[in-house]
């Protein structure tokens, strides 16, 4: 296998935390540098049950405002 890298793209994972450390690890061995955004949850629970939380966190990736 090897890293996907695209040179002016930046790849924001919005990854939950109770989803266990191998999502985590994933994500790095197939994205190089990725832009890892973590929460406290459970998947999808950002999305699912806090939308106007999810909408800010796309827009601090997207802007580029961590």
């Amino acid at each position: 296998f090897r890293r996907v890298l695209f040179r002016s793209t930046t790849i924001h994972v919005f990854y939950a935390t109770k989803m266990g450390g191998k999502y985590e690890k994933r994500y790095c061995t197939y994205f190089k540098n990725p832009d890892i955004r973590r929460h406290n949850m459970q998947h999808e629970g950002l999305f699912c049950c806090h939308s106007a939380e999810w909408v800010e966190e796309v827009r601090k990736a997207v802007e580029g405002d961590r």
